[in-house]
């Protein structure tokens, strides 16, 4: 049975940036799921921002066009697995093994009842490549999508995002000589080390750089922190700081 487990996070398409929810369940049942085919369907956006995105009007009648295609889909034996929004259009994303004439029929009764024209993509991918290739994180993707649980907790506590303040991280490495590498490469890059040490049987290089909690502004920082332990078999594992509240500023 799939149980599922939606993650939603940014990503850069050519010159545009899309905003790319999945249900990361899907990637334990893909390849033996028994639905043959993909089907992409189109919705333009009617009033987007300079962005691309919905306004926050339209947000709400995507969302209801969002349950009523995973509703009326799902009980005719499709799964839902993820949509793009990006340049004033959102996709949604279904494996299925009906009929195109039927999927064609069912979406036409949607695009009535919600006004929105659907125009669908319709093709045999036994390999789910529209899942793994157009939907599913890359390493750097992932790590964007850390950074974005960190920042909500954050912001719970009441977080200022623009406020500077010391961010500290950490990686490990089977051995001392990957650890040392590691320490030379990132401190190309704005981290200060602060310390290398055994830690029960790997080693760990513990760091800081000052910065905000604007997404663009850490994970300038987190992608190149954990490119750089994966290019030395490492493994980085996260980072910390303090909550800077208004009262602190």
């Amino acid at each position: 049975m799939l149980e599922s487990m939606w993650y939603t996070f940014p990503a850069s398409m050519g010159d545009d940036q899309a905003w790319i929810t999945f249900d990361n369940g899907y990637a334990e049942v893909a390849s033996a799921t028994s639905k043959p085919y993909a089907l992409r369907i189109r919705a333009d956006i009617k009033y987007p921002t300079d962005a691309g995105m919905p306004t926050s009007e339209e947000f709400e009648h995507l969302s209801d066009l969002d349950e009523r295609l995973e509703a009326t889909l799902e009980k005719n034996n499709s799964t839902y697995v993820g949509r793009v929004t990006v340049a004033g259009k959102r996709f949604f994303y279904f494996f299925t093994d009906l009929e195109e004439s039927t999927a064609n029929a069912i979406l036409t009764t949607i695009s009535n009842e919600t006004s929105y024209n659907l125009e669908a993509k319709y093709e045999l991918d036994t390999e789910r490549s529209y899942y793994w290739d157009q939907l599913y994180p890359t390493s750097s993707d992932w790590q964007v999508i850390k950074d974005l649980s960190v920042l909500d907790q954050l912001d719970e506590h009441g977080d200022v995002r623009d406020s500077q303040r010391t961010v500290n991280h950490w990686a490990y490495f089977k051995n001392k000589a990957g650890a040392q590498a590691y320490s030379e490469r990132i401190t190309q890059f704005g981290f200060i080390i602060s310390s290398i040490e055994m830690d029960d049987d790997r080693f760990v290089v513990r760091f800081e750089h000052t910065g905000t909690m604007l997404l663009a502004d850490i994970t300038s920082f987190t992608i190149r922190a954990n490119f750089e332990a994966e290019q030395l078999g490492g493994d980085y594992d996260g980072w910390e700081t303090p909550v800077v509240s208004k009262t602190e500023i």
